[in-house]
């Protein structure tokens, strides 16, 4: 068996609209932009940050809804303000 130990640095970024922009993110160029997910990609480097927008709990909520996934039957509320 062949393992492929070039792994491709891969970070997540939980971010909020309403905060500030990092600084770091001017290093890289967007790639896809699919509204609660974008890509990102080093301009030099083999380097790439997922962005998960809006703040993760909304992003969570969303997703549930969109796939017909009641959080509540895990025990998590469905009010964004009390997760």
């Amino acid at each position: 068996m062949i393992y492929d130990l070039n792994l491709t640095p891969i970070q997540f970024l939980l971010s909020d609209a309403s905060k500030k922009e990092l600084d770091y993110l001017k290093e890289f160029d967007e790639v896809i932009n699919e509204g609660m997910l974008v890509l990102h990609k080093h301009k030099t480097k083999p380097h790439y940050i997922i962005q998960i927008q809006p703040a993760i709990e909304k992003f969570i909520l969303q997703a549930a809804v969109s796939t017909g996934i009641s959080i509540a039957d895990y025990g998590l509320s469905p009010d964004f303000d009390q997760l």
